[in-house]
């Protein structure tokens, strides 16, 4: 999977707070535990910054969410904010992926196409256009 967040969230998962969540419209995700989200920084378009290991995944409600406290890559703030966001109301449930081995790319990988905020599923054919990118 392929999350598209700003460098200063992207730097936080790099420094511990390595919970990221997100609305999901059902409760389920083609992602386990064991796969890896690569990290596509907004603030530097076009670029893939960073990578983790999905070490849990869950799907939990927005008060559960909060359970995680300073962990969470949002502040409880944003999280708020990001909920009042939705269009229509909030879920009831949120996707959670609790990361390990956050590893900030010592030369950021070229990606030929825009991420959008949803993220997107790495496939074999979107993972052979970044390779041919970086060529």
């Amino acid at each position: 999977m392929i999350l598209s967040l700003p460098n200063k969230m992207i730097d936080r998962m790099l420094h511990g707070r390595t919970v990221y969540t997100a609305r999901s419209s059902e409760k389920s995700t083609q992602l386990s535990a064991g796969d890896r989200v690569y990290f596509y920084d907004t603030d530097r378009t076009g670029l893939l910054t960073a990578e983790a290991k999905i070490a849990k995944l869950a799907f939990k409600t927005p008060d559960q969410v909060l359970e995680y406290g300073r962990s969470l890559f949002i502040s409880q703030r944003e999280f708020g904010e990001y909920l009042a966001s939705a269009k229509g109301g909030t879920n009831d449930f949120l996707l959670v992926l609790e990361l390990e081995e956050v590893t900030e790319y010592s030369r950021p990988v070229k990606c030929p196409f825009e991420v959008t905020v949803p993220g997107m599923y790495l496939t074999d054919e979107v993972a052979g256009e970044i390779l041919r990118a970086n060529r």
